[in-house]
């Protein structure tokens, strides 16, 4: 199966903005945006998962702070060919208090052998609401994260996959936890990287989540946002 398609996003932004909120603003731009089309303002409103996922802004600022007057790049991926290209229509000279859209172009994102996934933006999981760090339980975190690809590839295809053991071994990145802010709270998760399986359905599932995010929040803040190896 291949899947995937990536906008990738140029913008002006009109405002200084900190690292931590940016994932945020950035996901106040595609709502925004999916305002301005019936079908996208639709599934926007809609529970379940959305299949698709952002990074954060690049390039990176030493200071930790994005600066305004700048023009920086972010990408979004998504499982629909569909959904990306009324994506890029609907943020045509799209511009609110934070962002001005300059341009974007579409690209296909079909990866035919996936060895690891690094995540670029924090892998977010949660336990009883209540944010989940490895520290040394990597069973667990493979076991979780496991368990939200099984549910994405069951609401895509509407079928459970032969197998979700798709997860070779996760090595934890930072030391510590990366922050990101969201509707006056803030979330902790990891970066990580995700080794993954040969076989088929291993496969499968990795470019699910190589789309459409590793773990929770990919579509309103981009966590779990993957480069692929």
């Amino acid at each position: 199966m291949k899947t995937g398609f990536e906008l990738i996003v140029t913008t002006l932004l009109r405002r200084k903005l900190p690292y931590q909120n940016a994932q945020e603003e950035i996901g106040r731009l595609i709502n925004l945006s999916m305002l301005k089309d019936h079908d996208l303002k639709e599934r926007h409103k809609k529970n379940g998962y959305k299949f698709y996922a952002f990074n954060n802004l690049y390039p990176i600022e030493p200071s930790g702070i994005y600066q305004k007057g700048k023009l920086y790049i972010f990408r979004l991926r998504a499982v629909q060919e569909s959904f990306v290209k009324k994506i890029k229509f609907c943020l045509t000279n799209l511009s609110n208090d934070t962002f001005q859209v300059i341009a974007s172009e579409i690209h296909k994102f079909h990866p035919e052998f996936i060895t690891m996934l690094y995540t670029v933006t924090p892998v977010i999981v949660t336990i009883d609401s209540s944010p989940f760090f490895p520290e040394g339980n990597l069973t667990l975190l493979k076991e979780r994260l496991e368990t939200n690809a099984e549910k994405k590839y069951k609401e895509l295809f509407l079928k459970e996959p032969s197998s979700t053991n798709f997860i070779e071994r996760i090595e934890v990145i930072n030391r510590n936890p990366t922050v990101t802010c969201y509707k006056n709270m803030t979330y902790l998760g990891n970066k990580l990287k995700v080794f993954i399986r040969s076989d088929d359905v291993s496969q499968t599932l990795a470019r699910i989540v190589a789309s459409a995010g590793l773990g929770e929040k990919s579509s309103s803040i981009g966590a779990g946002f993957c480069f692929v190896y």
